[in-house]
């Protein structure tokens, strides 16, 4: 799953991602928050149970910041 996180860097179609129920972990926050930081495509994000603690939350907050094509 994360590989394909990190294709999102890349990504210029997909709009919808769907990806609860992993249980990956900070791994997960941190390659979200390093993706979403440049993609510019993706509008909704589904990410829950992922097991996902503050540490992770707060990778994922640090790219989010510089997204505005999210909802």
């Amino acid at each position: 799953l994360i590989p394909f996180i990190f294709s999102l860097m890349m990504n210029n179609k997909l709009r919808v991602l769907d990806i609860s129920k992993h249980e990956s972990g900070n791994r997960l926050g941190l390659a979200l928050g390093k993706a979403l930081s440049t993609n510019t495509t993706l509008q909704k994000l589904y990410w829950d149970e992922n097991s996902v603690s503050f540490l992770g939350y707060q990778y994922f907050r640090n790219g989010i910041l510089k997204n505005d094509t999210l909802s």
